[in-house]
């Protein structure tokens, strides 16, 4: 899909912002969480059962770790939004458009595993940039979320969006969030 903002000399019209929502990739969570639990219950069973308490004990772990890697499989809340409103990430909120400044799709490879990234810039500290602070859970604040707030060399905020373990294809996510940015 050609993205309005490749090409200024086009005779094409531009294409529309069209309101998106994703959530992570199905499965992509699975064996994380429900093997976690697995793992736990396992721990407890010959905990209990072994007379072995620090084997019990060591069920807090694998707890954790299916805790932490729960929003994989939570198929209700998508992870990254964009509408009228702004950019939406899942437990920070709204971006307003206007607040970012910049926006890259980075791209890295980690052994045969390519990664892209969405990198936000914003003109603005975080707080100032959010038009709708997300309200959520406070047992949601130590799950693990796809994105990370960075600074870059004037100190204002970056944010670091991993799309790897979303659905589609990281270009037209790229584009579409693109499309709502002012020329």
């Amino acid at each position: 899909m050609k993205d309005q903002h490749t090409d200024p000399f086009s005779d094409q019209t531009p294409i529309a912002p069209e309101p998106f929502a994703i959530g992570y990739k199905p499965s992509i969570g699975d064996g994380f969480v429900y093997g976690g639990i697995l793992f736990a219950v396992g721990f407890l069973v010959l905990g209990f059962f072994g007379k072995a308490q620090i084997l019990a004990s060591l069920a807090l772990i694998p707890i954790f770790f299916a805790y932490w890697h729960y929003p994989m499989i939570d198929r209700g809340q998508p992870q990254l939004a964009a509408n009228k409103d702004g950019l939406f990430l899942e437990r920070l909120g709204f971006l307003k458009w206007d607040a970012i400044s910049g926006l890259n799709l980075k791209e890295s490879s980690v052994r045969s595993i390519e990664l892209r990234t969405l990198e936000i810039s914003l003109n603005a500290p975080l707080p100032d940039a959010l038009a709708k602070p997300q309200v959520f859970p406070v047992w949601k604040a130590m799950m693990a979320r796809n994105w990370k707030v960075g600074k870059a060399e004037d100190g204002l905020p970056v944010i670091r969006v991993n799309l790897l373990p979303l659905t589609g294809n990281p270009e037209e996510i790229f584009a579409r969030v693109r499309r709502y940015l002012p020329l």
